[in-house]
């Protein structure tokens, strides 16, 4: 019992500092800059997937599950060299460019950081510390908030973020580097293949998953302008509290999510998407309150654009959900044929919903903007869940009561929400 009250102590404190560090950061800094920093956290979040080559993906099955032939230390080592390289990228961008805070010499350096710390908070979860794993996941935007911080306050140039996210980055690589020492055995070109058989099917249905939920910002970002996107990542980032209570269940069962019974993780990973309904809707019933502790400008941009908002909430659900097939792809060993079926939907969808963007954008409305992209972006998510385990099913693995709580949670948080918005 007191374990679990220090873990959710710990859980609370830390998801507490990754959630308002991104509040405080959108208050702190202009609506272009965050649109900005979330711009660089997005595709630097598919970078780390592509160039991880699914390596942090890999850890629960090298770790936990005794088939697997993959080896640890070869899998650190080649962590570590991939981290090495981006930050290298990164320090020539930094040299040759006239913003120290382009893309150029973001992007890479994000994507050093966010793929070792993937990569240890994935490790941490796997041996049970689930404490210091939501602490580390928080890692990465409170970096950012102090070098926003130290801006604001006048101690610096907008350099200092780049400075404290590199001093991040570097500090996760000599831990990296450390654990490979600690553990290295002779190389082998045969255990390099191991692991990226069992690795590279996690990246790419991984990738798709990502590009589903993050898709969002990046097409704003791409075929909108930083204002818009701003103002959605704004409402993003706070309507994603209910995914707290996600975080809680998974970080609290990881371990047990890999060596279950399938029959037991059927009936009681259905706890999962109720969860995180109840967490959605206790959120709507409480967001007038929450103008004070999440900041002026969360309360403003709510208040102008609430049915969005309330459309970006429900879709907390299908995040979820879509998080939760793609730990059940890994454990079950099929992400790679569920990929194809994933890529197909998303080769199709994406295009049209860039398609959407463009044209929404040419009156120069933000909210009919935001509204029409949060209208399609939701349908893209859910015909994502819908392919997901239609691809599981015909794999011959039905998860039948967990797949309809999802859906019957997000339908009727959309429902209510819409009902009591217009009535």
């Amino acid at each position: 019992m007191n374990r679990f009250i220090l873990f959710l102590v710990g859980f609370g404190v830390a998801r507490c500092a990754l959630f308002f560090s991104q509040i405080i950061l959108a208050n702190l800094v202009s609506v272009e800059l965050y649109g900005r920093l979330e711009l660089t956290q997005s595709v630097a979040v598919l970078c780390a997937l592509i160039i991880g080559l699914g390596l942090p993906a890999s850890v629960p099955l090298v770790l936990l599950r005794d088939e697997v032939k993959a080896r640890w230390d070869t899998g650190l080592l080649l962590t570590g060299v991939i981290a090495v390289l981006l930050l290298f990228v990164s320090a020539i961008a930094a040299l040759s460019s006239d913003t120290i805070t382009s893309f150029f010499v973001l992007i890479p350096l994000a994507t050093a950081a966010l793929l070792l710390q993937g990569l240890w908070a994935t490790v941490l979860k796997a041996k049970g510390k689930s404490t210091m794993a939501v602490s580390l996941e928080a890692g990465f935007w409170v970096t950012i908030l102090l070098g926003g911080a130290l801006i604001v306050w006048g101690v610096g140039h907008q350099s200092i973020l780049v400075a404290v996210l590199a001093i991040y980055a570097a500090l996760l690589l000599l831990w990296t580097i450390r654990a490979y020492y600690d553990i290295r055995m002779p190389f082998d070109l045969a255990d390099l293949r191991e692991n990226l058989r069992v690795s590279l099917p996690l990246m790419v249905i991984g990738l798709l998953s990502v590009l589903a939920v993050y898709s969002s910002r990046i097409i704003l970002g791409t075929f909108s302008n930083l204002e818009v996107l701003g103002l959605y990542a704004i409402l993003f980032r706070a309507t994603a509290v209910p995914l707290v209570g996600h975080q809680l269940l998974i970080i609290g069962l990881f371990p047990k999510l890999f060596s279950w019974d399938e029959a037991i993780l059927k009936q009681r990973a259905v706890v999962i998407p109720l969860g995180v309904t109840v967490f959605a809707l206790a959120f709507w019933l409480l967001v007038d309150q929450f103008g004070a502790v999440l900041g002026d400008r969360f309360a403003e941009v709510f208040v102008q654009h609430r049915v969005t908002a309330l459309l970006i909430l429900s879709q907390t659900v299908l995040w979820s959900a879509i998080a939760l097939n793609d730990l059940l792809n890994s454990r079950l060993q099929i992400a790679g044929r569920v990929a194809w079926y994933a890529a197909a939907f998303l080769l199709i969808s994406l295009p049209i919903l860039a398609f959407v963007t463009v044209r929404s954008n040419t009156d120069g409305n933000v909210g009919s903007t935001l509204m029409t992209f949060a209208v399609w972006h939701s349908a893209l998510m859910l015909g994502f869940y819908l392919t997901q385990c239609i691809a599981i099913w015909r794999n011959g693995h039905r998860y039948t009561l967990l797949w309809l709580s999802a859906l019957g949670g997000y339908a009727a948080l959309l429902v209510l929400f819409l009902f009591r918005e217009f009535t």
